[in-house]
């Protein structure tokens, strides 16, 4: 706009110097040359002759559309012969229906119209009377029926409505001071470059200039009229929808508040801001906003302006909704159509409010705020837009809901059919699924701390380790063997942190995070929110992630090859690759009921009392009285019975620090063998892994909804001969014992080199070992383990204690039933809450964190 034509002035006007052209909706009527102010039709007139007002009453002869009211008359009183207008009731308790399309306004019934200029040059008892009086709602009602009528039914929308909106933004988040010499606060500069909006459209930049005219014309040229001063805008911007006419007026609004405040910021050190600031009176306003009256005044401006921006940012949004997920009768979309046309009217009005109250701060006559005439009409119209804005933000948030809830039904589909329903020729195309390109390099190699893209994994065999930040050291020892395993089959290890969306950018969650991915060696992604919620639904629903880490197998093509291949590789490690689940049961098969089984990679000390064929006594326990008498007399036996018997202590699978306890008793007093506690850890972990992967394989055989490999047939249980339950399989029922005996007490498994001898309670066997006496003549004639066995078993019969088997939902697999392993009876379930009160990052793999 050349030379500042309809631009926001903060100069009065001379008197008699400016004629402006009156609203379109009224005749001109008479302006007073004297006093250079117009006739405010809401202020009553007086026949008293003790007081001259500085204007005068038009003659009746003028021809005016407006009347002025009786000096009893309140210029809010429904006039003669109307039924529409209502007189405003304050109304206290208001409850409406959020559902229905048909609203009532979410505020009181009086809403202000602050809109009126009050002139320059008027006295404080003329202020008084020129304060503008309250609207009924029901005048409000048909106010957003005039501006409804005139809307375009084949309104337009504009493209640049957002990137214009973020510029309306920046203008306004710098429209400010800090101090009188000038310091800008806002935005940081990183964030005032607009990406790809250096050039706003012709046609845009006309009506915006356009606007801005009218705006300052109706100002200067209809003071009293709010309603009137906002037609015509509406009018002007009749074709756009309801969103563009929003952004377009404060655009135009921007415009020239920001011109005020650049001149304000660069008035000091600029020589032509200077003469442009003083024109403007710009230093003289800078000066004074330092008073309590300004100073509330701009700060109420500035709530206003927030106000209509949050609200213009929702209607906004609201129209960039995906109409795909929500119908055009859905109760909250309607109800939002439905306020619009109000929210867009409240908010434009306070445009013209807030241009009404800078041209009054211009005034340097104006000595008096409008706080002190008991109320402010800036304050009425932010609260007028707050209240429409809370309303308009709770049915957002029922359709941002719905929304999120629609997709992610459909991105979870449309993963499960790229996983299990497409054949590929790359494995791109299933890790782009389950990593979406947030980012071009979504990956962080933590041994070099280098970013990488998806394509490092292209065509290479994929370990996906899902787990949550929980993990402990010990899980992270074992997992780091398992990736130098994994590399020399040429596999890429990538860690997927599945952590609550809520909370992918708190502080502590990023902590934990960091200070997790800085202990690994493999690929990681960057952040914790590069997965989304279907991503995460997928990985507990489909692959049965639940708290504990999980490793899934993919490979080149991006085939599913199993959903957890951590089982086997504490199993069997690099024997079972390719970490298939068919390779899982293919050893399952070759696999009997033996020590290897239990102490394999544990430790070489065992595995040569096994070469040597030596009686062993692997036992447990937390009671170190009973150890105690366990190890002597085994000792006595051992000499008695001129044999050797070796002992190690395995500890428990819970009780870790009664353990630890235990474990620094036996070394010292040197009672026996004792395992380390990270080989503890390993033995128990590995038992659990045993059953878990039994369970599992039992499920895909019998499950009819998507297996852990991208082929059902895998799993036909005639396809390789007959395959035994978990249930029937006496091996599974001896791990079954073990376990139930490891949460349960002392415990003691007796070996002859590879060969399982008995399996039962330590107080078992100190009974017999103490009754040595009574069958040490079968000795000679039986051999040691046939005349141990024999009181044992009958001993073990008689003292059959309850047997108990725990599956916290951790792991992702509770079996609807199970038969106990020692009577073989139906096992009654339980829902059991547990907390040893340790370290969470120190329980075992099948231990529930509460």
């Amino acid at each position: 706009m050349s030379g500042g034509v309809g631009r926001i002035s903060l100069a009065p006007i001379e008197p008699g110097t400016t004629t402006l052209q009156p609203p379109l909706s009224q005749p001109t009527s008479q302006t007073n040359l004297t006093t250079g102010t117009r006739p405010n039709p809401l202020i009553p007139s007086t026949n008293n002759n003790t007081t001259t007002p500085s204007w005068t009453k038009p003659s009746a002869t003028t021809n005016s559309s407006w009347t002025t009211p009786s000096a009893t008359t309140p210029a809010w009183t429904t006039p003669s012969g109307s039924s529409n207008i209502v007189v405003p009731q304050t109304q206290t308790n208001q409850s409406w229906n959020t559902n229905h399309p048909q609203l009532t306004l979410p505020t009181s019934t009086n809403f202000i119209d602050p809109s009126t200029t009050v002139p320059w040059q008027t006295s404080l008892p003329q202020k008084l009377a020129m304060v503008p009086r309250p609207i009924a709602m029901s005048d409000e009602n048909i106010m957003v029926k005039d501006v409804e009528e005139t809307h375009s039914h084949d309104a337009i929308s504009i493209h640049e409505v957002r990137p214009l909106l973020e510029i309306v933004e920046d203008i306004f988040s710098f429209s400010h001071l800090t101090n009188q010499q000038g310091t800008l606060t806002g935005k940081s500069e990183v964030e005032k470059n607009r990406r790809g909006f250096n050039n706003i459209p012709d046609e845009l930049s006309h009506t915006i200039e356009r606007i801005s005219c009218e705006i300052a014309q109706i100002q200067y040229g209809r003071g009293g009229d709010g309603h009137g001063a906002a037609l015509p805008l509406f009018k002007m911007l009749a074709m756009y929808r309801w969103d563009a006419k929003l952004v377009l007026t404060l655009a135009a609004f921007a415009l020239s508040y920001g011109e005020f405040w650049l001149l304000a910021q660069t008035y000091l050190s600029n020589p032509l801001a200077k003469s442009m600031a003083i024109l403007k009176k710009v230093p003289i306003l800078i000066e004074q906003s330092s008073g309590p009256g300004p100073k509330q005044r701009y700060d109420a401006i500035s709530r206003v302006i927030k106000a209509m921006l949050d609200v213009t940012r929702l209607i906004v949004e609201f129209y960039d909704l995906p109409t795909m997920y929500i119908s055009s009768d859905q109760p909250s979309r309607a109800a939002v159509m439905a306020m619009i046309p109000t929210a867009a009217y409240r908010c434009i009005r306070g445009v013209i409010t807030c241009v009404a109250q800078i041209i009054h701060l211009s005034s340097s006559q104006d000595s008096y705020g409008y706080s002190s005439m008991g109320w402010d009409p800036l304050h009425n119209v932010a609260h007028s837009i707050e209240s429409i804005l809370s309303y308009l933000q709770k049915e957002m948030d029922v359709l941002r809901r719905i929304i999120a809830e629609k997709w992610e039904d459909k991105t979870f589909e449309a993963i499960l059919h790229i996983v299990y329903g497409m054949v590929h020729v790359d494995n791109m195309k299933v890790l782009s699924a389950l990593i979406p390109a947030k980012d071009p390099e979504p990956l962080l190699e933590c041994a070099t701390k280098r970013p990488a893209s998806l394509e490092y994994l292209k065509h290479k065999n994929v370990l996906l380790l899902i787990s949550d930040l929980d993990m402990s050291v010990d899980e992270l020892s074992v997992l780091e063997q398992i990736y130098h395993d994994s590399k020399q089959h040429a596999y890429e290890v990538v860690w997927i942190p599945v952590v609550d969306p809520s909370l992918q950018n708190n502080e502590t969650t990023l902590r934990k995070f960091n200070t997790l991915q800085s202990t690994m060696l493999w690929y990681s992604l960057r952040h914790p929110s590069m997965i989304d919620r279907p991503v995460i639904r997928f990985l507990k629903e489909i692959w049965g992630f639940h708290v504990k880490p999980t490793m899934v197998v993919l490979d080149t093509q991006g085939k599913v090859l199993s959903t957890n291949a951590i089982p086997m590789m504490l199993i069997w490690g690099s024997i079972a690759f390719p970490f298939t689940s068919q390779k899982e049961k293919e050893l399952w098969r070759g696999e009997t009921w033996k020590l290897e089984l239990l102490v394999d990679g544990i430790e070489p000390t065992v595995l040569e009392w096994i070469r040597d064929k030596k009686y062993i006594f692997l036992y447990g326990g937390e009671d170190i009285k009973w150890i105690r008498d366990f190890t002597t007399e085994a000792k006595k036996v051992s000499a008695a019975a001129g044999i050797k018997i070796e002992m190690v202590y395995a500890g428990n699978n819970h009780g870790r620090e009664k353990m630890r306890n235990v474990m620094n008793i036996i070394n010292r007093d040197k009672l026996s063998h004792c395992w380390t506690e990270a080989m503890v850890w390993f033995f128990w972990t590995r038992l659990e892994s045993m059953l878990l992967s039994r369970l599992q394989i039992d499920k895909e055989i019998s499950s009819s909804v998507v297996p852990r490999t991208s082929n059902a047939a895998d799993f036909n249980p005639g396809m390789h001969g007959e395959w035994a339950s978990a249930d029937d399989d006496s091996m599974v029922q001896e791990i079954k014992k073990l376990i139930s005996f490891g949460r349960g007490g002392g415990w003691a498994v007796f070996a002859q080199g590879s060969q399982v001898l008995s399996l039962t309670h330590l107080t078992t066997v100190v009974h017999v070992l103490q009754r040595f006496k009574e069958w040490e003549m079968d000795v000679p004639t039986k051999g040691f383990p046939t005349a141990f066995w024999g009181p044992l078993k009958e001993h073990h019969d008689d003292q059959r204690l309850c047997t108990s088997l725990h599956f916290p939902c951790s792991v992702g697999i509770v079996p609807e039933g199970m038969k106990c392993p020692d009577c073989r009876r139906l096992m009654e379930k339980y829902i059991t809450f547990l907390c040893c009160h340790e370290d969470p990052t120190s329980v075992s793999l099948m231990d529930q964190k509460i």
